[in-house]
């Protein structure tokens, strides 16, 4: 994503990690940055299904939305309720 998408929305580009706590995921592409009081990460994989991210055990209040992709769907995993919103579309085979 370009620094100018990022800085736009209140994020700062020099801030971007490609690990989660400095550990690499094994199966999926990262990017997160960090801003004043919020994170922004961008997660993709080929090795999950969206089907089997939302169908977690953990994932509550989910539902369908229309963006960015018409297949697109919504959830918050229970134990981060409060500060996680995901959302995630089709992304051949995998999920973004």
């Amino acid at each position: 994503m370009p620094d100018d998408v990022i800085a736009g929305i209140g994020f700062d580009p020099s801030s971007m990690e490609r690990e989660i706590a400095g550990v690499e995921q094994p199966g999926w592409q990262i990017c997160t940055w960090r801003g004043e009081r919020k994170g922004l990460t961008i997660l993709t994989t080929v090795t999950r299904s969206l089907d089997s991210l939302r169908d977690e055990a953990d994932n509550v209040d989910k539902r369908s939305v229309a963006i960015p992709d018409p297949d697109s769907q919504i959830w918050r995993p229970a134990h981060s309720i409060d500060t996680v919103c995901e959302i995630m579309w089709p992304i051949g085979d995998g999920a973004g």
